[in-house]
């Protein structure tokens, strides 16, 4: 049984419950303390246990007290005797700040009076985003409630960091049982135990270098919520960055989003969780694909990975001046959602791909020489490939991280 949506069409702005009817609804009645009232929005995803999630956002007509209740209600009424649904909340006061979170699972009837309570843990108003690490040593941390998200890491010491008592409601990007919040590699999955061969404070599964010097992370973004920290064309919805470009008769055209406050030392190495569509419409030929983009002073450089009509897709690596080099890939690489990693230095460039779990991983690295940089500037787009004809191809980037390179 699949829950194709739950809307949230009604928040029912009264002390204690509603009036229940036998139905599929599920009236969420919201207990909170003082330190979380007064906030003005929530943000509400709902799921069936193990199936995808709807996410809506809530705009209070009053201040957020205890009792509320919100009404859950599946656009498609589930089919069977009961179902599980799962809803996690967070409640956001008038700066943006969260004042509350809270996650809730319960069994309840296709045709029952459903009444859950979540609780709202109170969050205090300390957003890591806000705070420019470098060079502090999170030895001993406890990250317990931080908000990595969009966070500056830049330097930060995670060698010894124990993760063992954090607790969170927060967000699980990498679906691994460790909230965001608790996971030192949040965009990777790491399952029950977790491998750190060069002992640098960055597990294996995410470290682009596993045996190599010591890397840091640097920056994280799962795309829940539209931070405000990007440019261009694109929307963030449904838990990822969109982008999508058209080509109507021209070679190339592409569309890229620019993280606009980011800038990454050079060398720095970028992931994305990554999900393309074919071309559509009478593009001739039908090739395209997503792009990681770092640029400098001495121009762009990028990573793509590419489908192509009648061929095997690429990764490639592509200088400024139209120079790339590629390998071809297997149609499995692409299918669904994959890892992308781009790292750049003053020496070279590499490109890597493998399945979302990290399994299958290919790569390619090619080595350069030219001016040294310092600084560089990350975006994500999708670039389409047409001599005539109409196209169109769209990209997801489902997360975003951020290590230090060497």
């Amino acid at each position: 049984m699949a829950i194709a949506r739950l809307t949230l069409p009604l928040l029912l702005a009264i002390a204690g419950c509603a009036p229940c009817a036998d139905s599929a609804d599920v009236q969420a009645a919201l207990v909170i303390d003082e330190a979380a009232a007064g906030a003005t929005r929530l943000e509400v995803s709902v799921s069936e246990l193990d199936g995808p999630v709807h996410s809506e956002k809530v705009l209070l007509p009053e201040p957020l007290r205890s009792g509320q209740t919100i009404l859950l209600r599946p656009e498609q009424p589930p089919t069977g005797a009961q179902y599980t649904i799962v809803v996690d909340v967070v409640a956001l006061r008038p700066d943006d700040s969260v004042a509350g979170k809270g996650h809730q699972e319960a069994l309840v009837g296709t045709l029952a009076c459903n009444r859950i309570e979540i609780q709202l843990v109170t969050v205090t108003p300390f957003d890591l985003g806000l705070v420019d690490l470098r060079g502090a040593d999170l030895v001993g941390a406890d990250l317990a409630g931080a908000d990595l998200a969009g966070a500056d890491l830049a330097g930060a010491d995670l060698a010894g960091v124990d993760l063992a008592s954090c607790v969170s409601t927060g967000s699980d990007e990498d679906g691994d049982g460790r909230p965001d919040d608790c996971d030192i590699c949040p965009a990777n999955p790491d399952g029950t135990t977790t491998v750190d061969t060069d002992s640098d404070g960055l597990w294996d599964t995410c470290d682009p270098q596993r045996t190599g010097p010591i890397n840091k992370p640097l920056y994280f973004e799962p795309f829940n919520a539209d931070l405000g920290k990007w440019s261009g064309t694109y929307s963030i919805s449904f838990g990822g960055l969109q982008v999508m470009t058209t080509s109507a008769g021209k070679m190339a055209v592409e569309s890229v989003a620019t993280q606009s406050t980011l800038v990454l030392p050079v060398p720095s190495s970028v992931q994305v969780l990554a999900s393309m569509a074919s071309v559509t419409g009478t593009a001739t030929p039908p090739e395209g694909g997503v792009r990681i983009y770092l640029g400098d002073t001495s121009g762009t450089y990028h990573c793509d990975v590419d489908k192509h009509a009648g061929s095997v897709p690429t990764l490639s690596v592509n200088f400024p001046g139209n120079v790339s080099f590629s390998i071809d890939l297997a149609d499995a690489d692409v299918s669904g959602s994959f890892l992308l990693r781009m790292h750049r230095s003053n020496t070279g460039i590499g490109c890597w791909i493998a399945q979302k779990d990290g399994s299958n991983p290919k790569n390619l690295d090619v080595g350069f020489g030219g001016a040294l940089v310092t600084e560089m500037q990350l975006a994500l787009g999708v670039g389409i490939l047409a001599s005539s004809g109409a196209g169109s191809i769209a990209g997801t980037f489902s997360s975003v991280f951020a290590t230090t390179y060497q």
